[in-house]
């Protein structure tokens, strides 16, 4: 019976019983109810640093299903009490950390981001901790949250004094665009102000340029005219943008937001700098160009052309040199790894791939969102 399983449990240890037989800790959580569900929480603060460093999924589950279920009471405040003083161990083990944070009350969520404040820039490239800090966030910024953003406004003014740090980190800058979005607008304006003067080069590096685009979706009016007027300062700066890897996509966005305004400027410099672009980058901008004075009904002058790729000196006319040997084309055999879809279509160029996401870490609501797990697709 239930009741016996729980009472072994209780009589080896949680980490003993769970080494031994997993399913019945399983069950035992699953199934248990009154008095038996309580003495398997007061059991667990004991062992809580053992359970936090174990690596096992299964385990983390099962705590995780017992904090959900546990009744209200000195049981479960005790519970909570020991996750908040291993909160940095906490953070590596999101769908616990998530399952800790919706039980608490708005004064223990506050105690509890104080002490993951100093964690935020050493976590920046553990992409575990983000996923746990992007919970809290999300959870506390989500309308009727009680508190709101006031309960994370420490953890979001520290995010902002290492922003430039994080943005060019692989996994601080997803914590940045998540903050960016669901934070009021304010902290946007924060951001972008903050990147004043080094937007460009923040547009052309691989992992802030994410952030870079975000800024430009959320940003008010205001700070957004400042924004552009950096970034296509001149033709040769939108032509940086377009031939970099990341700053093209960064350049689309900004054609994608600018406002009527400063179309003028806007159009006109990226128009600029599309002679001196490699053709199929200068498509892509054209295609922004054209869609964006289509949607805005603003004005665009059609008479731009663009010329074909210079030919090899074997396909030109006139005296070859004898020594040039003609361009051999070899056959292209399709296989399983295709080219990603946005290499093919010019106009998904507008879409950043969303990195991938370690399977493990998709207990939580938050990581379940799709957008974190296309890999090379248009969102």
């Amino acid at each position: 019976s239930v009741h016996t399983i729980t009472d072994r449990i209780l009589e080896k240890g949680i980490m003993t019983a769970y080494h031994e037989d997993s399913d019945s800790l399983t069950l035992a959580i699953t199934w248990a109810e009154g008095d038996d569900l309580t003495k398997l929480a007061d059991c667990v603060p004991h062992c809580i640093e053992e359970v936090l460093q174990a690596h096992h999924p299964q385990l983390h589950a099962a705590i995780a299903e017992l904090l959900n279920k546990v009744t209200e009471g000195p049981a479960l405040d005790k519970l909570l009490l020991s996750m908040e003083e291993c909160t940095g161990q906490l953070l590596e083990v999101p769908a616990l950390f998530s399952a800790t944070f919706s039980r608490m009350s708005e004064e223990q969520r506050a105690r509890m981001l104080k002490r993951a404040v100093g964690f935020v820039l050493p976590f920046a490239d553990r992409p575990r901790a983000g996923l746990a800090l992007e919970a809290c966030i999300r959870l506390q910024c989500a309308k009727g949250a009680a508190g709101g953003v006031a309960v994370v406004r420490p953890l979001l003014d520290e995010i902002l004094a290492h922003c430039t740090t994080l943005m060019r980190s692989g996994s601080g800058n997803f914590l940045v665009q998540q903050c960016i979005q669901l934070a009021p607008i304010s902290f946007a304006d924060s951001i972008a102000k903050k990147i004043k003067g080094t937007a460009e080069s923040m547009s052309l590096h691989r992992h802030a340029s994410h952030v870079v685009e975000q800024i430009l979706k959320y940003v008010s009016v205001p700070v957004l005219g400042d924004l552009l007027s950096e970034l296509v300062r001149s033709s040769g700066s939108a032509a940086r943008l377009a031939r970099s890897q990341s700053g093209n996509y960064v350049l689309q966005t900004a054609i994608m937001r600018c406002t009527a305004g400063l179309w003028d400027m806007v159009s006109t410099r990226v128009k600029g700098c599309l002679p001196d672009l490699p053709p199929v980058a200068a498509e892509r901008i054209w295609v922004r160009l054209t869609e964006k004075a289509a949607a805005d009904n603003l004005l665009l002058d059609l008479t731009m052309n663009f010329q074909p790729p210079p030919k090899k000196p074997h396909q030109q006319g006139g005296v070859v040199a004898p020594n040039a040997a003609p361009m051999q084309h070899q056959p292209v055999h399709q296989t399983q790894h295709q080219a990603p879809m946005y290499f093919n279509d010019p106009s998904a160029f507008y879409c950043h791939p969303m990195p991938y996401v370690d399977p493990s870490m998709m207990g939580a609501p938050w990581a379940m969102d799709p957008s974190y797990q296309n890999v090379g697709q248009v969102m």
